[in-house]
């Protein structure tokens, strides 16, 4: 019985997820009995919610929207997924790349949300505040050490544009 009812909630997350049903996913994955699996799935689900609503605050809301308090844990789940997501975009270099199709847009333009933003954002409204000020003072720090020392990446970003357009060189980033 406990397998049958395990393999329907995953389906039934799954199929929620691709059909943008995120109340329903969410629903399925609190009823899990298996505390690993749970995790996973939440971490799946944020990422998921996150990625189809794009940089704007939408995302955000769904995930403060679901009951986190009800389930043991899952508040916490939240935010450590949050923060796996946030140190995997640590580089202020992530804006600088170039997009595969088109070489004057950015990966972000549009598309990937801010999750440090995300992250801050969603521990001010846990009333977490000393972890939002971690994250903006982090960001500070980040954005002092781009600009103190530019990395290479940057350099060759510029020398990349220039060779593509000498007026480039004249304007100066500063990412603070």
């Amino acid at each position: 019985y406990g397998v049958l009812r395990t393999d329907l909630l995953a389906r039934l997350f799954h199929a929620s997820l691709k059909t943008c049903r995120f109340d329903e996913a969410y629903s399925a994955l609190t009823r899990y009995s298996d505390v690993a699996l749970q995790r996973s799935a939440l971490s799946f689900l944020i990422t998921t919610i996150l990625a189809s609503s794009g940089p704007g605050t939408t995302g955000l809301k769904q995930i403060l929207h679901f009951p986190t308090s009800l389930v043991p844990n899952l508040a916490s789940y939240v935010d450590e997924t949050l923060v796996s997501l946030a140190r995997k975009q640590t580089s202020f270099n992530s804006i600088l790349d170039d997009d595969d199709n088109n070489k004057h847009n950015t990966k972000w333009t549009d598309t990937t949300p801010d999750y440090q933003r995300i992250l801050q954002a969603y521990r001010i409204a846990q009333n977490d505040y000393r972890g939002a000020a971690e994250i903006a003072y982090r960001n500070v720090q980040r954005l002092r050490q781009a600009r103190e020392n530019p990395s290479s990446h940057l350099t060759l970003a510029k020398n990349k544009e220039a060779v593509d357009d000498p007026k480039s060189l004249v304007e100066e980033d500063d990412p603070e």
